[in-house]
C-alpha cells in the first residue's frame, strides 16, 4: 500500500531541473548525469539483474546513464511511499517494464547523454523520454519516423532542432504508454491521455499517461 503524497517537488536544483508532479496522480524526476556518482560506484550498488543489464551496454557513458535511471526510480518510489526490494521489473513482449505486486501502479524510465527521467503513474499507464536537443534536426528520422507532415514542420519551424526533439519525446513517450512501436504512433493523442512536456540542461522531456 502506499499514500498519495501532495508533491514530489522540492524546488529548483542547483542544476536548475523542477521535479513534476501532475493532479492526475503522475509523478517524475529529471536530474543531470554528471550528479551521480561514479560508474563503477553506482554498479557495485545496483541488485544482480540490473548491473548485467548495465554493462551490456558497450559504452561507459551508457553504463552510466542506465544505471543512474535506475537510481532515480527507486528514489522516486520511495518518496512515493511504494515498496520496491530490488526485484527485477515484469517485461510485457515488447519490454514495457511494471513492478511486480502493484498492478496498477505505471513507471517509466529514459536516459540520454546529459540527464536521466523516471516517471511514475498511481493508477495508470505512463511513458517519459528524455532527449538531448540535437544541432540539426536528422531530416531521414523526421521522414521515416513522423511523417512528411511532420517533417515539413520541422523543416519549417523557426527552432526546428528544438520542435524535432519536442516531438520526439512526445512520440517515444506515447509509444512507452502504449507499449507500441514509435511507427504505430502518433498524432493526435488519445482522447483520454494527457501529456506534459518542457525543456531542462539542453534536452526536451515529455510524459504521457492514461487511465488503464
Amino acid at each position: 500500500m502506499h499514500s498519495r503524497p501532495d508533491s514530489v517537488n522540492d524546488g529548483p536544483h542547483a542544476s536548475g531541473v523542477n521535479d513534476g508532479t501532475h493532479p492526475d496522480g503522475v509523478y517524475w524526476l529529471i536530474r543531470p548525469v554528471h550528479e551521480f556518482p561514479s560508474t563503477a560506484s553506482m554498479l557495485a550498488g545496483l541488485p544482480e539483474w540490473r548491473r548485467r543489464q548495465a554493462l551490456s551496454y558497450v559504452r561507459d557513458s551508457d553504463r552510466r546513464q542506465c544505471a543512474a535511471a535506475y537510481l532515480l526510480l527507486v528514489e522516486l518510489l520511495e518518496r512515493l511511499g511504494i515498496d520496491y526490494d530490488g526485484q527485477p521489473f515484469a517485461l510485457s513482449p515488447r519490454g514495457k517494464p511494471s513492478l511486480a505486486g502493484h498492478p496498477g501502479t505505471g513507471i517509466s524510465i529514459s536516459h540520454c547523454d546529459r540527464a536521466v527521467m523516471a516517471a511514475v503513474a498511481l493508477t495508470g499507464s505512463v511513458g517519459c523520454d528524455i532527449e538531448t536537443v540535437p544541432e540539426v534536426p536528422d531530416y531521414d528520422v523526421c521522414r521515416l519516423v513522423f511523417g512528411p507532415r511532420e517533417a515539413d514542420r520541422v523543416a519549417r519551424s523557426e527552432a526546428p532542432s528544438a520542435t524535432f526533439a519536442a516531438m520526439w519525446t512526445e512520440r517515444e513517450a506515447l509509444a512507452k504508454m502504449l507499449d507500441a512501436d514509435l511507427t504505430d504512433v502518433g498524432q493526435p493523442l488519445p482522447a483520454d491521455a494527457s501529456c506534459q512536456r518542457g525543456t531542462a540542461l539542453g534536452c526536451a522531456w515529455c510524459v504521457v499517461t492514461m487511465p488503464w
